[in-house]
C-alpha cells in the first residue's frame, strides 16, 4: 500500500479560498494517472479533510475539526462563500427537488338548486 498523502497544497489553498471542487483540484494539484488521482480524490474526503456541503454538492470547505488542517491552517475563511464567486468558479447547486404541483381543489357547484 502506498505511503498516506498528506495534501498540504490542497489544505493551504483551500483555506485561502475558502473551498475546493474536484475540477479545481484536478486542473492545479493532481498527479500521477487517473487511477492514482481517483484513489487521492477519495482519501481527500474519506480522512476527513474536507467536508462536503449538501447543497452545493461539488463544494469541499476544508474540515476545521481534522488536526492535520490545524496544523496547516493558521486562519481558516471565515467570509461567508458569495454565490456569485460559486457561479463564476462553475459550481452549481444541488438540484432542488422537484414536487408535483397541487391540483386546485374545486367545490362541485350545485345547478339542480336555482334562486327561482
Amino acid at each position: 500500500m502506498p505511503a498516506k498523502y498528506l495534501p498540504h497544497r490542497e489544505i493551504e489553498f483551500a483555506v485561502n479560498v475558502g473551498f475546493l471542487t474536484k475540477k479545481m483540484w484536478r486542473e492545479f494539484f493532481a498527479e500521477g494517472g487517473l487511477r492514482w488521482q481517483q484513489m487521492l480524490w477519495r482519501q481527500l474526503r474519506t480522512e476527513g479533510y474536507f467536508k462536503a456541503r449538501p447543497d452545493w454538492p461539488d463544494l469541499y470547505l476544508p474540515n476545521p475539526t481534522h488536526p492535520f488542517v490545524k496544523e496547516r491552517a493558521t486562519h481558516l475563511a471565515r467570509a461567508p462563500l458569495r454565490e456569485a464567486l460559486l457561479k463564476h468558479c462553475g459550481i452549481k447547486p444541488a438540484a432542488k427537488e422537484k414536487r408535483p404541483k397541487k391540483l386546485s381543489t374545486l367545490r362541485p357547484v350545485d345547478i339542480s338548486s336555482t334562486g327561482s
